[in-house]
């Protein structure tokens, strides 16, 4: 059996516990790492399992990003924090913002991570 490198199960952990917070479907959690959606079996299977590309660190990077960002932005209200990707929002034509990132992918990952980034720079 593999072992799997310290590093990617520290990351997979992470990565687990976000979509945990953010109530990310297990669908929807192999599209947002931009894998396969028979890459996530069920609720079950740990990410801990799944092979990282350097896509997905990157998809990672920008998710462990907005979690910062939001964390930034209501430091007081951690529910907010957690629930901000499951409200509509103008900035992405009243879509859920987690809706964008699922549905279009790596470059929308990048665009909400931006958005996120901006609203800190102008608090």
């Amino acid at each position: 059996m593999n072992q799997i490198p310290p590093e990617i199960a520290s990351l997979s952990r992470m990565a687990s516990k976000l979509f945990d917070l953010w109530n990310v479907p297990h669908a929807d959690r192999a599209k947002l790492l931009g894998m396969g959606s028979d890459d996530i079996l069920g609720a079950s299977q740990a990410l801990e399992t799944l092979v990282f590309t350097g896509e997905t660190s990157d998809r990672l990077s920008h998710l462990m990003a907005m979690h910062k960002a939001l964390r930034i932005l209501f430091p007081h209200d951690r529910q907010l924090a957690y629930s901000w990707v499951n409200c509509p929002n103008k900035a992405f034509g009243s879509r859920r913002p987690i809706e964008v990132m699922v549905e279009q992918g790596g470059d929308e990952l990048k665009v909400v991570r931006r958005y996120l980034e901006h609203a800190c720079n102008h608090l």
